[in-house]
């Protein structure tokens, strides 16, 4: 073949061969093309709204041992629990995220009440779906653990109880009072599951060192935390106890604001 012949049929091709990179390389992967993430999937408790309630505070300290109190307690694990929750994708508001009452000590009768309201009053407003309010315990040196309290008559809070304790249960071995049913004024002033956790006694010298000791509040809110991911989920507790405690008849929880200085006093 002559050189010429040969020269234009190798321009030939190679002007073909560079049309066919022209079309196909824009279908063809860039290194420099940077890949969009799959978007993640929601988190289970996503758009869920709960109301976590840390009992008591500012002039009401609630029941004591010696130097530790009910309300700073309360707001430990209240704090712990709302971040567990918020891992889990909820959106969570507390009552009161300090060392202050709800209502002003000012001398007018019905303060304690008026306190109570206001913390129904945040979950209502809040539009929430679930109401959880944290307290601690005094009584005879022999009880311990936790026991959780739901709306009487309401079968939503009952399901939601047996399970918080079921999973607190699970995570602290033998932290189990069962649950009861009960008229207290956070738990009656609100339309959606609501319980009133205890979350053990201060009287008791087993449970003080697990409530007391540092970081005490992370395991608690775990266990919260798991039984309210359960519920959202559709679980039902295996078998939930029922307290031996008798069930309360008043509106509030039914042990006083004291302060004891050793076991049984």
């Amino acid at each position: 073949m002559p050189a010429s012949r040969l020269i234009k049929k190798i321009g030939v091709c190679a002007a073909s061969l560079g049309l066919a990179l022209l079309l196909v390389s824009p279908l063809m992967p860039s290194r420099h093309t940077q890949t969009l993430p799959s978007p993640l999937p929601p988190k289970p408790l996503h758009r869920v709204r709960i109301v976590i309630d840390p009992g008591h505070g500012g002039v009401d300290g609630g029941c004591c041992y010696k130097s530790n109190m009910e309300k700073h307690l309360n707001l430990a694990v209240a704090k712990a629990l709302q971040l567990e929750l918020e891992q889990l994708g909820a959106q969570v508001k507390l009552t009161r995220t300090s060392d202050v009452a709800l209502a002003a000590y000012d001398g007018v009768p019905g303060r304690h009440r008026r306190d109570l309201a206001a913390r129904v009053k945040i979950a209502r407003e809040y539009n929430a779906h679930l109401l959880i309010s944290l307290h601690a315990n005094t009584g005879p040196p022999r009880l311990k653990g936790s026991l959780t309290f739901y709306r009487q008559g309401d079968n939503e809070s009952r399901r939601l109880a047996g399970l918080v304790q079921e999973r607190m249960s699970q995570l602290i071995p033998g932290n189990q009072n069962g649950i009861l049913p009960a008229k207290f004024a956070v738990l009656v002033g609100v339309d959606m599951p609501a319980i009133l956790i205890e979350l053990g006694f201060l009287s008791n010298a087993a449970d003080r060192e697990r409530l007391l000791r540092p970081g005490a509040a992370f395991p608690l809110a775990a266990g919260v935390a798991q039984g309210v991911l359960a519920y959202i989920q559709g679980n039902d507790a295996v078998a939930p106890t029922i307290s031996p405690y008798p069930v309360p008849d008043g509106d509030e929880p039914y042990h006083e604001s004291e302060c004891i200085n050793a076991d049984g006093e």
